[in-house]
């Protein structure tokens, strides 16, 4: 039997990149994670640009109703951070019933990560965006 050469189909990044995942979540990898936790208390607010499709991640130094409490992730919390967004997500109308990845940059004049959104993302209707609803439909 000979061997043959697997071909990678997916290969890790260094640029700042923001995931939105099919479970309402936002991850952000460590090169963009590296930003934020750098003036990071624990907390983010989301800024919405309906104009440019432009979401805005700026950390904050403390909790309010309008914070969203980020989370670290893998071994020793180094493969990045995260937090659920589904609200947010549902008000500007992003169907998440699959997980997309995008670029991001860090504007330091306003100390927040920004990452755009393609239209064809942002036409969901909010009524089937529900977490129950999205994965009932995988299981038909």
């Amino acid at each position: 039997m000979a061997f043959e050469v697997y071909t990678r189909t997916y290969v890790r990044t260094t640029s700042p990149k923001v995931s939105v995942s099919n479970f309402g979540r936002i991850g952000i990898n460590n090169s963009a994670s590296d930003f934020l936790t750098k003036t990071h208390s624990g907390f983010v607010i989301l800024l919405w640009d309906k104009a440019t499709n432009r979401v805005g991640i700026q950390p904050v130094k403390k909790e309010d109703d309008k914070t969203y409490p980020i989370k670290a992730y893998g071994p020793k919390g180094k493969g990045g951070t995260g937090f659920s967004a589904v609200t947010f997500l549902n008000f500007i109308r992003y169907d998440w019933t699959k997980t997309r990845s995008f670029p991001a940059e860090w504007l330091a004049n306003e100390s927040m990560l920004v990452f755009t959104i393609p239209q064809e993302h942002l036409n969901a209707d909010p009524q089937q965006l529900s977490r129950r609803k999205v994965h009932a439909r995988k299981g038909e």
